[in-house]
Order: structure tokens, then sequence, then C-alpha cells
């Protein structure tokens, strides 16, 4: 095994493992379970809000609300001191 192969598994700057993995899984199960045809259903009402029809408003603020999960569990564990 080469050195650089090596200083990357104990850099910080590795694979994610344990509870980084788990965090990230876990948002992108809530991702696949909120994206997906029942979940959506929910949302497809004769409804306005502020104007706009429900289903499109629903589904932006679901994309905002993921990004702004994943920002924040990236810094999360960029600051996060590894194993």
């Amino acid at each position: 095994m080469s050195g650089r192969h090596a200083s990357r598994s104990h850099g910080g700057r590795g694979p994610a493992r344990g509870p980084r993995l788990q965090l990230l899984l876990a948002i992108w199960g809530a991702a696949l379970v909120l994206f997906n045809f029942p979940m959506l259903i929910v949302w497809d009402r004769d409804m306005m809000l502020f104007g706009l029809p429900l289903l499109p408003v629903a589904l932006f603020g679901i994309w905002a609300a993921l990004i702004g999960v994943l920002a924040w569990a990236s810094e999360r564990i960029r600051h996060t001191p590894g194993p």
C-alpha cells in the first residue's frame, strides 16, 4: 500500500464511516421517502398557497429543506473529529 493511501485513511478525508455514514444515509432515506409517490399524493390538492398551487410549493420546500439539512450535516461532519 502506498503512503498516499495510508494518509488518506487517517487524515479525515477518507470515506465516511460510523455516525457520519449513518447520518448521510438517513438524509438520503428521508429524501427517498419524501419524493416518493405516496407522500407526493398528500400535497396534490386543489389548494393555493401564496397564490401558487400546493404541490410545486411543497416540492420546492422539501427540496430546499433537504439542501439545508445536507449543508448542516456537511458542516457537522467537517468539524467533528474523526476516530
